[in-house]
C-alpha cells in the first residue's frame, strides 16, 4: 500500500474484512511494515479490519509504503481491486502551525499485491 497526501503530521486508515482471506497476525502483531521513520502503529482486529497509522510532530515524507502479509484463503487468488480502504482520517499542519483535522479525500491509498 502506498500513501500519499498534501502537508500532513499524521494519517490513518482502514481496510475492512475480505472474504479472499485475512492479514497475517493480530492485535498489534498484524504482520505489517514501513521503511518510515514515523511513528507507525498497526491494529489486526479480531473481526479481520486492519488499521494502520503513521504520524509524526513534524510534516510526513510523502509517499510512504506499507507493506503487510496477506494470508490467503484456500481457493481463493488476491487481487488489488480485492483490498478496499475504509475509514481515512488525516491530521495536517495549519497556518499557525498546529496539527488540525483535515480533509479525509486527500489522503490516496494506492493498493498493490504481489
Amino acid at each position: 500500500m502506498s500513501a500519499n497526501a498534501g502537508t500532513v503530521l499524521g494519517f490513518q486508515f482502514s481496510v475492512p474484512p475480505t472474504a479472499k482471506g485475512r492479514f497475517s497476525g493480530s492485535a498489534a502483531q498484524v504482520q505489517c511494515s514501513t521503511p518510515s521513520r514515523e511513528l507507525f502503529t498497526k491494529n489486526g482486529k479480531d473481526d479481520g479490519t486492519l488499521i494502520l497509522s503513521l504520524a509524526f510532530p513534524t510534516p510526513l515524507a510523502l509517499p510512504a509504503t506499507i507493506s503487510c502479509t496477506f494470508d490467503v484463503a484456500a481457493g481463493q487468488q488476491l487481487l488489488a481491486t480485492d483490498v478496499t480502504i475504509g475509514d481515512k482520517e488525516v491530521t495536517v499542519l495549519s497556518n499557525d502551525q498546529k496539527g488540525i483535522v483535515g480533509d479525509p479525500s486527500m489522503l490516496v491509498v494506492d493498493v498493490s499485491v504481489s
